[in-house]
């Protein structure tokens, strides 16, 4: 802390620039949330690989096309979901970027 103060001062005294840098903490938030929403998509995709897996060895032929349909729609679903967040943290980056 003294390091740095004194820093200051010195900087003062020859009219150095300074940068402001301030904590966000709704920034950490965010990115703690998006880090735990990427862990989350990887899970899914392993299930999904397990279901897919389960679809191809354990269903009748009859029952097949309705977990498919199922399967899609889900999936498109969570598309939907992604590009949002996808999108959000597009704009996010922009604003951060601003400062």
């Amino acid at each position: 802390m003294e390091h740095n103060r004194s820093r200051f001062i010195v900087g003062r005294i020859f009219d150095e620039t300074f940068r402001v840098v301030r904590a966000d903490p709704t920034k950490q938030r965010y990115l703690v949330r998006l880090n735990e929403y990427i862990a989350q998509i990887s899970r899914v995709g392993n299930n999904y690989n397990q279901v897919v897996k389960a679809i191809n060895t354990c269903l009748s032929r009859n029952m097949l096309p309705r977990q498919i349909d199922t399967l899609v729609a889900c999936t498109r679903e969570l598309k939907a979901l992604s590009e949002q967040v996808l999108e959000l943290t597009k704009r996010l980056r922009e604003e951060w970027l601003k400062e």
